[in-house]
């Protein structure tokens, strides 16, 4: 749906940050200060609500949005952060450039979708190309057991672990744990967390 298309009260959840949802802030923060993270980078800015949560985490933040509509909004909702980079384009596309700096260690915040094309197994083909071991979490996921959570689905594929393994192998070869939220609140959406299994080496 277009922003225009929304409603209030789910467009002043998104603008408070991870769609109203306190857990997921309060673990992407726990995992910025266990694996000491320079840099967050985020897929699917929309209006900016998350983007400003995440840099009150970080010394910087990359968002990336393909929006026109949303970015010119979101240009304007962060006009006054002074940390975050906004960029206007593919996501895959741009991290393809954005990873050839050394931005120290990473945390990834994946949440770019839309109807036609969702771009999560491209951003992390990058990621894998990148020869980096960030930190990854992905929004809008499947959580076994927990029906209660919302989630998306791809041409009919939801987003699980099954979906996304070969890519995680990719980044991370075997060296990984993976975990899901289990406390949830405002939308109430799934969310998957991966690492490398140490926290010494996170990106090498």
């Amino acid at each position: 749906m277009k922003k225009a298309e929304k409603t209030q009260s789910y467009l002043n959840r998104n603008l408070a940050g991870f769609e109203g949802d306190f857990y997921i802030g309060l673990e992407i923060r726990k995992l910025v200060q266990r694996f000491e993270i320079n840099t967050i980078i985020e897929t699917g800015t929309f209006l900016g609500g998350t983007t400003k949560k995440l840099a009150e985490m970080a010394n910087q933040v990359y968002t990336i949005e393909l929006d026109p509509e949303n970015v010119s909004e979101a240009s304007e909702f962060l006009k006054d952060t002074n940390n975050v980079t906004l960029i206007e384009g593919s996501s895959p596309e741009v991290l393809k450039n954005l990873l050839k700096l050394d931005h120290g260690n990473v945390l990834f915040f994946l949440d770019a979708h839309s109807r036609i094309y969702t771009p999560l197994i491209d951003e992390l083909q990058v990621i894998a190309e990148a020869k980096i071991k960030p930190v990854v979490a992905i929004h809008d996921w499947k959580v076994p057991h927990r029906p209660d959570l919302g989630h998306d689905s791809y041409n009919e594929q939801d987003y699980t672990f099954e979906w996304i393994k070969p890519s995680v192998e990719m980044i991370y070869g075997n060296e990984y744990s993976y975990y899901y939220n289990d406390q949830a609140e405002g939308a109430k959406r799934g969310v998957i967390y991966i690492h490398k299994s140490s926290s010494v080496g996170l990106n090498h």
